[in-house]
């Protein structure tokens, strides 16, 4: 994987904090709410914007080297991945 300069940290920041307020604020889809929840999301969907473009390929549009619908859909996926783990441990460590 190539270095990431400042603008394609940029770029993956702005798309994780995009995901991560879609999922939080408008989908509501959460473990606990809070600022801090959002936070970690936001961290959480920086590294699957980082991980989407080596699954998904590079196609479409990009920005500063960063191809961003697989970012995109790398940042809604591996946040969805893992709240949907977080809720299955936890209910099941309450059964």
């Amino acid at each position: 994987m190539p270095m990431l300069d400042f603008s394609g940290f940029m770029v993956l920041l702005v798309l994780s904090v995009f995901a991560s307020l879609v999922l939080h604020y408008g989908l509501r889809y959460y473990i606990v709410p809070g600022p801090w929840s959002f936070v970690s999301k936001v961290i959480i969907g920086f590294v699957g914007g980082l991980i989407g473009p080596m699954i998904f390929g590079h196609w479409l549009p990009a920005a500063a080297g960063i191809p961003l619908v697989p970012a995109l859909i790398g940042s809604f996926g591996l946040l969805i991945l893992v709240v949907d783990i977080t809720r299955s441990v936890h209910a099941r460590m309450l059964a």
